[in-house]
């Protein structure tokens, strides 16, 4: 006796069309999100881009219930020594959410706090020490391209084939109590799963 050939709405067909569809992405360098836009295509300007890859972050993010002192508390993005990316990423953001939160953009120097932030943009000039503190704080730390490898972060930027690309540190992320959706993972460049980039 045949047996019935599955239909292709089938959980197995569903499966191989979501590997599929990650193994594209993840080539492509952006896909599309569906609650909160496209992430960057290709050709846009590096500020543009990685305000928006800031944006993005937060949707595939997964905060511990105590990072939020209230249940309407605003996803906070603090970027530090970021000033022209702070200000493009306040345009990006004017009007939209996170998770169903307000979405609030902070300019931060060297030497301010940096308490109260969801996300945390280190730009050039951010400092090793200042981010040691920062150590196990359920703080999304995303270091720029310009930023020293010593100074560990859990997403990091770096340029693949004059295209602005980044890296996931896993292990990072873990420590600091932060889940890490696997549709942020295909879009990865590399996702490390030892330490920090």
């Amino acid at each position: 006796m045949r047996t019935p050939r599955r239909a292709p709405w089938s959980p197995a067909w569903l499966r191989w069309g979501w590997l599929c569809m990650a193994a594209f992405t993840a080539g492509a360098s952006w896909a599309v999100d569906d609650r909160n836009g496209d992430w960057p295509e290709a050709g846009g300007s590096d500020l543009r881009t990685k305000a928006v890859y800031l944006y993005q972050f937060g949707a595939f993010v997964a905060w511990p219930a105590k990072a939020f002192p209230a249940a309407d508390s605003p996803v906070v993005i603090g970027l530090l020594e970021a000033d022209a990316l702070a200000d493009e990423l306040s345009m990006v953001v004017d009007g939209r959410s996170l998770q169903g939160r307000s979405v609030a953009v902070r300019k931060l120097h060297a030497g301010d706090p940096v308490g109260g932030v969801h996300v945390l943009f280190l730009g050039r000039g951010a400092d090793a020490p200042g981010i040691e503190a920062l150590r196990g704080q359920p703080v999304l730390t995303v270091a720029d391209t310009s930023v020293p490898a010593g100074v560990r972060s859990m997403v990091r930027f770096l340029m693949v084939d004059g295209r602005l690309r980044f890296d996931v540190s896993l292990k990072a992320a873990e420590q600091a109590s932060l889940g890490i959706s696997a549709r942020l993972l295909a879009v990865a460049h590399r996702v490390d799963t030892g330490t920090a980039p």
